[in-house]
């Protein structure tokens, strides 16, 4: 994806196709496109600045800081998804470490930048509201996932929101396998990889999933949702 095609997805998908006109496209202005490979580094938890990250094209893994130094991958997120208001919202360092879980291209707006638009602008910060509760959202999903009791339904309901057909922005449409293997299915849905493996081989055979070396491949929502949602009935 190249910069033009990258800053119009953005501005017609996700948070910022929801902001006032000119506040998107002053945002976009100060935008650098930036590329990254599988497994770089986009942010680091515990870093006090940093920027605000539009992922436009790409799937990237995040852990939180919290608990112990090897925790699972907390959320994978498709595009489009923007991170790192934190740092602008409350000075406070990063809580999360973000990776490239395939190739990624993204728009950076330096937090300085953000920060002089606010200042001419006070008022477009109910934006940057939006976003953090978009990001609460997110967070309530990952946890209220991990409270499903049923093996298979917990399991169904992490790989959903994976590949973003789970939450608020779901889409229908989305195609293509979530760069997820299944160690980490497994820790994200608190399985054993064994568990986690019977489990989809099981869906495999129903032909709802695929599984292969880039990862899984959600082949019918609608019908892993309806086993979620009988499970959590």
């Amino acid at each position: 994806m190249d910069s033009d095609a990258g800053m119009e997805t953005l501005s017609t998908r996700g948070w910022l196709a929801g902001t006032d006109p000119e506040f998107r496209s002053s945002l976009l202005a100060e935008a650098e496109w930036r590329r990254f490979a599988t497994g770089d580094q986009l942010t680091l938890a515990g870093d006090e600045g940093g920027d605000l990250i539009g992922l436009a094209d790409g799937f990237v893994a995040f852990h939180v800081s919290f608990g112990q130094p090897a925790s699972p991958i907390l959320h994978i997120a498709p595009s489009v998804f923007w991170m790192g208001y934190r740092p602008i919202v409350s000075e406070q360092a990063r809580i999360a470490t973000a990776l490239a879980r395939s190739p990624v291209a993204c728009a950076r707006i330096p937090r300085h930048r953000v920060l002089a638009l606010l200042d001419e602008r006070p008022e477009w910060w109910r934006h940057l509201v939006t976003l953090s509760l978009e990001y609460g959202d997110t967070a309530a999903l990952a946890g209220a996932d991990l409270l499903i009791a049923d093996s298979e339904a917990r399991l169904i309901a992490v790989l959903l929101r994976f590949a973003g057909l789970r939450g608020r922005g779901a889409c229908d449409d989305r195609s293509g396998a979530v760069p997820v293997t299944q160690q980490d299915l497994a820790g994200a849905a608190n399985l054993s990889r064994n568990w986690a493996g019977t489990i989809l081989r099981r869906l495999a055979r129903l032909g709802y999933v695929t599984t292969s070396y880039n990862g899984i491949a959600v082949n019918d929502p609608k019908a892993l949702n309806a086993i979620l949602e009988d499970a959590c009935a």
